[in-house]
């Protein structure tokens, strides 16, 4: 089922600037499994979570492409490297776990794909999957010119936290919300965290 258009812009707040950790391929079950460390508070005044990782599962996965290059994410004239879906955890861990940010991540309109798509890293189309809902992910070289855009369509999404405990969407996004809302208010328990005050521009 598509994802309504205000939800997936509450799930871009939640994952901006969340550290991309690991996305993995299961062939068996046909899902994606991506873990972040997000940007999160709870209901109260309590502090951030001690461990802030969220996994998210894409099911039903319909298409997976990637474009990795060693340049600039803005270099469109850069070779891309090829690699197989069983690399796809050690690829992105070899960024070393980066932010995401730009706010919008589900069913954008993501000019890179366009650009990409005849020249992709990586290509999979599990037959019978979904193509309801694509995630536009990135990773940048911390130290180096490189980088790797990462998109996935799928069905649906499950989210559980540190302890595997499933969380609903809507209070997952409520947390990333709070946590925004509470940077702009200059509430100390956000200080030293975010790459700039509202995110930072692709």
């Amino acid at each position: 089922m598509k994802i309504d258009d205000d939800t997936a812009a509450e799930i871009g707040i939640a994952l901006n600037e969340a550290t991309l950790l690991g996305a993995e391929y299961d062939p068996v079950r046909n899902i994606v499994a991506t873990t972040f460390a997000v940007l999160t508070l709870p209901d109260d005044r309590s502090a951030e979570p001690s461990d802030p990782r969220r996994q998210i599962i894409f099911t039903d996965i319909g298409r997976i492409a990637a474009a990795l290059r060693d340049a600039r994410w803005d270099d469109l004239t850069a070779k891309t490297v090829l690699f197989d879906v069983s690399d796809l955890l050690s690829t992105v861990q070899s960024f070393g776990g980066q932010p995401i940010y730009g706010w919008e991540f589900l069913n954008n309109h993501d000019q890179a794909f366009g650009h990409w798509q005849n020249e992709l890293s990586l290509k999979l189309m599990p037959p019978n999957g979904s193509l309801d809902n694509r995630l536009m992910l990135f990773q940048e070289g911390a130290t180096a010119n490189r980088h790797l855009d990462l998109w996935f369509w799928f069905a649906d999404l499950l989210i559980r936290d540190a302890s595997g405990t499933t969380i609903a969407v809507s209070d997952f996004t409520a947390g990333g919300k709070r946590w925004w809302d509470a940077m702009h208010a200059s509430d100390p328990r956000t200080q030293g965290h975010g790459i700039v005050a509202g995110g930072k521009d692709r």
